[in-house]
């Protein structure tokens, strides 16, 4: 898995660029439709696990765009790995099998 020429992690960065393509799009559709922080009760940032979602978000791209081998990008893409934390507290029948 550290050979980056390999299909499996060709596959996976992929993958994650998918992903993180598509966290990021949810983002700015809920500060379009909520507002970012001005804009009530239910504005973006008033959401403490949007503004943690953010944060994931904000360290993949970041991770992306810096060039050359930075350890500590390295260290700040696995909060990426709290992401599911995400959809448990989400859902109560996640919650319960865990």
């Amino acid at each position: 898995m550290s050979d980056p020429d390999t299909t499996f992690s060709k596959v996976m960065l992929i993958i994650d660029y998918i992903l993180t393509a598509v966290f990021t799009l949810e983002i700015i559709l809920k500060i379009i439709a909520n507002g970012l922080l001005f804009s009530g009760q239910r504005s973006y940032l008033r959401n403490s696990t949007n503004v943690f979602d953010m944060v994931i978000v904000l360290i993949t791209l970041l991770s992306y765009f810096v060039a050359g081998n930075l350890n500590a990008i390295k260290v700040l893409r696995l909060v990426k790995v709290l992401r599911p934390l995400r959809a448990i507290s989400r859902n109560q029948g996640l919650r319960v099998s865990i």
